[in-house]
């Protein structure tokens, strides 16, 4: 491959966290090289990888210098992201997982989107060779119209980190980062504080990014009870405060968001006292659901609807605060 010159400041910043990720790291930074859109730069941020993944990033940024590699000490995928979004210089933003790949025209049909720095651009994506989780329709939104629209469409199952243009002088101006200590749901909280400072939003219905099959996804796991209700109270007041941004919308503006992931969050952290990987003792399982305020589980007998039988089993166990056959039925149905 020639060398190619960067002349000018990228309108694009393109971030990619890359962790032991040997066997895929090559058609991610293959489907961004060969972008339509040309005007971009490529970070790679290489977070303490144990195999081969740091060194080809180098071989990378030898031979093209839209490339910057940066090589840190492991400490997750929000710190990752956090340090290519220092070191970014591009007008716009947008990340790839680093055992994913985009089309040619992924950045093209994004970037031809923006119409101020005042906004975010989405767009669809899939996982290989399935048909997208939800369909989308081209439309632009703004204020009032944006927040009902992505409450009413539920958006926010989309709130991962890829197939998005952010604005980076939106991103700076309001230090918006990935939040350490959480695990799970960093990502729409990210998204929220973003959409927090925006006032209109483009979404298009392109199938531009390609989300590789793994296994051991990170909605499977559980993590520590502290960082889930980190996770659920951060994110329930981004929401929140979205939700009511441009004055009241809704009549019970709490029932939207419970409809919006946020029963998904809160019952995350009534699991993680039984699925979590660390075996927590009987009695502490016991503390941390006790511990629970009551204004949270009101709630949550108010808005959570479970579907089926075993959901609401455990949800009148929760109501009425019957934790250890709660966590006795978890454990056994967990098994």
């Amino acid at each position: 491959m020639e060398t190619i010159i960067q002349a000018n400041i990228p309108k694009i910043s393109v971030i990619v966290p890359v962790y032991n990720v040997e066997k895929y790291i090559r058609r991610c930074i293959d489907s961004i090289l060969l972008q339509a859109y040309t005007n971009f730069e490529l970070l790679l941020v290489n977070d303490g990888s144990t195999d081969n993944s740091g060194k080809i990033c180098d071989e990378y940024a030898k031979i093209d210098q839209r490339i910057k590699v940066f090589h840190k000490q492991n400490g997750g995928v929000s710190s990752a992201r956090n340090l290519g979004l220092d070191k970014a210089i591009g007008e716009w933003i947008t990340f790839v997982d680093s055992d994913d790949y985009i089309t040619k025209s992924y950045l093209e049909n994004l970037i031809k989107e923006v119409k101020s720095n005042d906004c975010i651009v989405i767009s669809n994506y899939h996982h290989c060779n399935k048909p997208p989780m939800m369909q989308l329709e081209n439309i632009s939104l703004s204020k009032r119209n944006m927040v009902k629209y992505f409450f009413d469409h539920h958006i926010f199952n989309l709130s991962v980190p890829y197939s998005k243009l952010f604005s980076s002088h939106i991103i700076n101006q309001n230090h918006i980062r990935y939040p350490l200590g959480i695990h799970m749901g960093e990502d729409g909280i990210f998204m929220a504080q973003y959409l927090n400072c925006i006032s209109s939003a483009i979404i298009i219905n392109t199938l531009d990014y390609n989300v590789n099959e793994t296994e051991g996804s990170l909605s499977s796991k559980y993590y520590s009870f502290n960082s889930e209700w980190e996770c659920y109270k951060t994110w329930k007041k981004e929401l929140l405060s979205f939700i009511n941004r441009f004055g009241n919308i809704y009549p019970d503006p709490l029932k939207i968001v419970w409809e919006n992931r946020i029963s998904e969050t809160f019952n995350r952290c009534l699991q993680c006292t039984y699925k979590n990987r660390n075996k927590l003792p009987l009695k502490e399982q016991i503390t941390y659901l006790k511990n629970i305020p009551e204004t949270d589980y009101n709630e949550y007998s108010k808005y959570f609807m479970p579907k089926t039988l075993k959901k609401k089993i455990l949800k009148t166990l929760i109501k009425y605060k019957m934790f250890f056959l709660y966590i006795m039925i978890g454990n056994f149905s967990f098994k």
